[in-house]
């Protein structure tokens, strides 16, 4: 019988700001720890970070979404406009997983919101605090805006093996009301 290695993990962090590059740094760390062989698939400001931290670590490029962060209602705006390039970045980060899985022997993948990032064949896990994104549409049309994207959200999150969330109940809680749908 022939005895596998390690168990082979690609950890991949959005290029939205260093929030996410920065929340994968502990779970790197225990995969580590854990006897992992770790890879890391990231780019720009995000791979120059975990670089600095995992200098030994084998890196990826996937390409980003690059999103730019405008203030106030242009956000909200902004994003809603890039929905359709943002459901394209996700098919074709499903499609950069597809083509290394068939040249690359990985047992598991923890995607930091990285929608695309999952496959039938691996345990996939999605890292997110943002289980309830909100409109900021006020009143009746506004909750059942809300209700659209958190069916929405979690039918894309339903794909992955599991959904881990970085944030605790009551008044220490990080994301408050991203992280607990009120359904």
């Amino acid at each position: 019988m022939q005895q596998k290695g390690p168990v082979s993990v690609l950890v991949a962090p959005l290029d939205w700001g260093l929030g996410h590059a920065t929340r994968c740094i502990p779970v790197i760390r225990e995969l580590i720890s854990q006897g992992a062989r770790v890879t890391i698939a990231t780019s720009g400001r995000q791979k120059a970070l975990l670089e600095t931290e995992f200098p030994l670590l084998e890196f990826l490029e996937i390409p980003g979404y690059e999103i730019r962060y405008t203030s106030g209602i242009l956000l909200k705006w902004g994003l809603l406009f890039r929905i359709p390039a943002i459901l394209k970045q996700i098919q074709r980060e499903n499609k950069w997983l597809v083509d290394l899985i068939q040249n690359r022997d990985i047992d598991a993948v923890i995607s930091d919101n990285r929608y695309g990032l999952y496959h039938e064949n691996l345990y996939c896990v999605f890292l997110t605090h943002q289980l309830f994104i909100q409109s900021g549409v006020p009143g009746i049309m506004g909750r059942w805006i809300d209700h659209k994207i958190l069916k929405w959200n979690y039918r894309l999150i339903g794909k992955f093996s599991t959904c881990w969330v970085p944030d605790q109940p009551g008044p220490f809680s990080l994301a408050g009301k991203l992280s607990r749908p009120p359904w």
